[in-house]
């Protein structure tokens, strides 16, 4: 439970990141 927790939350933080770096991209 506890690691299935964490891969979400890391998961999310990559998504978080990648759609900084498409934004910046973009701009």
């Amino acid at each position: 439970m506890s690691s299935s927790l964490n891969i979400i939350s890391i998961s999310s933080f990559i998504i978080a990141t990648g759609t900084v770096a498409i934004v910046t991209y973009f701009i």
